[in-house]
């Protein structure tokens, strides 16, 4: 019990308040800010020409933009609350849960947890790991984030489409590409006796510090979403040495497939480390259930896991202002 208390302590110092939530609200707003920065002029005011049509623009945009900001504030906002909009639909009045789709925000691609477990669970996984979406269903509630991802880029970059609803999907390309690089919405492990069904991207991982491994890789950019926490943020982040660079490489690899390798690669090395498997390895020889045995991730674990949010949410920024941007050749168009 002490060395859990002492475990727990050293989380809220490595990660206090301004520093909590990463693919939450202030991990979205965060890389919002990452977007609209790394974005031309030109290319912002497209974005936000376009914005300013959602149908909900006035309720969920406008109404609560902080006052006194001016015009280049108010944009990096819009781009912020637009990152965190599809969050917000799951809540709220029934017009804007109306815009809920919970099964697009991950894509739970199978790990397992020792090969004996690959060989009896394999043939009896239930995901869906089509990465094509849907030819003529533009709003199919089933997709994965990586379908989802597809089908809101065709649709943003297809100016035959109403401004509204092209909006609406530049809300979702945010936030979903966000998402993509956030190594637990990418995968889910399996195992016997614990996880027969799968953890839920980590949420049915009961960890000592954080309460899940899901929200222990959430909990790196801080719950504050107002403009300047996260506008600070995303600066001090771009101005790290190096991460210039790892932008830069990123926007090489605009193909959502390619996101989705790329962060499960990493969610296997590093979220699901040798030390995590390795106690939940034990749990399983000795039959012992996960809800009463916590994880303990420990302050190596969780510096590492900060530096690798770093670079996801970097990635992730990056690669959104080039996908954003009408000028930049995409990959192969969905039919």
């Amino acid at each position: 019990m002490r060395r859990s208390i002492f475990l727990l302590a050293v989380g809220i110092l490595l990660f206090p308040e301004n520093y909590a939530l990463a693919w939450s609200r202030g991990g979205h707003r965060v890389i919002g800010s990452i977007v609209y920065q790394v974005m031309t002029p030109a290319d912002r005011a497209a974005v936000i020409s376009i914005l300013e049509q959602h149908p909900r623009f006035q309720e969920d945009f406008e109404s609560q933009i902080p006052s006194g900001l001016d015009a280049d504030e108010r944009g990096e906002w819009l781009f912020q609350q637009a990152s965190e909009w599809p969050d917000m639909a799951r809540g709220g009045p029934p017009a804007r849960q109306a815009f809920h789709r919970a099964h697009w925000h991950f894509i739970n691609k199978p790990l397992f947890l020792t090969p004996d477990d690959k060989d009896a669970l394999e043939d009896n996984v239930d995901v869906n790991l089509n990465l094509v979406p849907p030819s003529s269903n533009f709003d199919d509630q089933s997709m994965n984030a990586v379908q989802a991802i597809k089908n809101s880029t065709r649709i943003f970059r297809d100016s035959s489409q109403p401004a509204s609803l092209r909006a609406v999907h530049i809300c979702w390309m945010l936030h979903l590409i966000e998402d993509i690089h956030q190594p637990c919405h990418a995968t889910a492990l399996f195992s016997q006796f614990n996880f027969p069904q799968g953890d839920k991207g980590g949420n049915n991982v009961l960890t000592v510090e954080n309460g899940n491994l899901h929200k222990a890789w959430d909990i790196a950019f801080g719950t504050s979403g107002s403009l300047n926490t996260s506008r600070n943020t995303a600066i001090t982040l771009r101005n790290t040495p190096g991460m210039d660079a790892v932008g830069n490489t990123a926007v090489t690899e605009l193909d959502p497939d390619f996101w989705l390798d790329e962060t499960a690669h990493i969610s296997e090395q590093e979220a699901y480390s040798p030390s995590v498997k390795g106690f939940l390895i034990t749990l399983e020889d000795n039959s012992e259930a996960i809800n009463d045995n916590p994880v303990p991730l420990g302050v190596p674990y969780l510096q590492n896991l900060k530096k690798i949010c770093d670079r996801q949410a970097i990635k992730a920024g990056y690669r959104l202002a080039a996908v954003l941007s009408l000028n930049t050749p995409q990959p192969a168009p969905v039919p």
